[in-house]
């Protein structure tokens, strides 16, 4: 499991915050995607009320993803 955080750009709403999450491996990645969750409560239309999020890098999942891509679309929903 890697934990990561990220911090809310400037003149978004979220800026000044620090969001923290969680990317965690199953027992068949890579075969099947990460789960990526927020441990901070955020509002966001792609994260749901347990703070786990949904990317579409994450829904087209293949062996050939990547998490560079992933972490990339995490940073850009702010």
């Amino acid at each position: 499991m890697w934990e990561g955080a990220l911090s809310g750009p400037t003149g978004s709403l979220y800026e000044g915050g620090h969001f923290y999450f969680r990317i965690g491996f199953g027992g068949q990645y890579p075969f099947r995607a990460p789960l990526v969750q927020f441990i901070t409560q955020l509002y966001h239309l792609n994260v749901d009320a347990m703070g786990v999020v949904s990317l579409p890098s994450l829904r087209s999942w293949s062996v050939a993803s990547r998490l560079y891509e992933v972490c990339q679309e995490l940073y850009d929903m702010f």
